[in-house]
């Protein structure tokens, strides 16, 4: 009796292939790879005067674009890491330093999700991919009254 319970244990034992999840099955490693990064950052200011180029009591100055190649990888269980660049967003009401890298979830539809950024007032995040190729953000940054900075974050993948 001892040897049929023997047999029995061992071939379920052997017989049950234990799955592992490995990094290849991971949902976001299509996402990831060196991007190269275009940012157009601008500020909006209040202005009062009725003619272009003052639109609705705003004004848009001080375009910069940046251009920076990096990296996206893999964090955390649904988190990518996304460094558009090397500079930092702004300061926050809680005298936090936001830097220009990202730790977005990466949803099942292909969006973008940011659930500690900052919001309210003139606050604004929006990304997503297009494709595997391609990644889009838009961010809106502003404490304080009178004026917010905007960035409109393009990446390609180069690979």
């Amino acid at each position: 009796m001892k040897i049929i319970y023997i047999l029995l244990m061992t071939f379920l034992l052997f017989s049950c292939k234990k799955e592992n999840i490995q990094e290849e099955d991971d949902y976001r490693k299509p996402y990831t790879g060196l991007f190269s990064f275009s940012t157009i950052k601008s500020t909006m200011v209040m202005c009062y005067d009725t003619l272009p180029p003052c639109i609705n009591g705003w004004e848009e100055i001080n375009f910069d674009t940046i251009n920076f190649s990096s990296n996206v990888t893999l964090i955390d269980s649904n988190r990518i890491r996304i460094l558009f660049g090397d500079d930092i967003i702004g300061i926050d009401d809680g005298g936090d330093t936001l830097s220009q890298e990202l730790l977005p979830i990466l949803l099942l539809n292909d969006s973008l999700s940011l659930p500690e950024y900052p919001i309210g007032g003139h606050n604004n995040f929006i990304g997503f991919y297009s494709n595997y190729d391609t990644i889009k953000i838009y961010l809106q940054f502003g404490f304080g009254n009178g004026g917010y900075d905007k960035y409109e974050v393009l990446g390609i993948r180069e690979e």
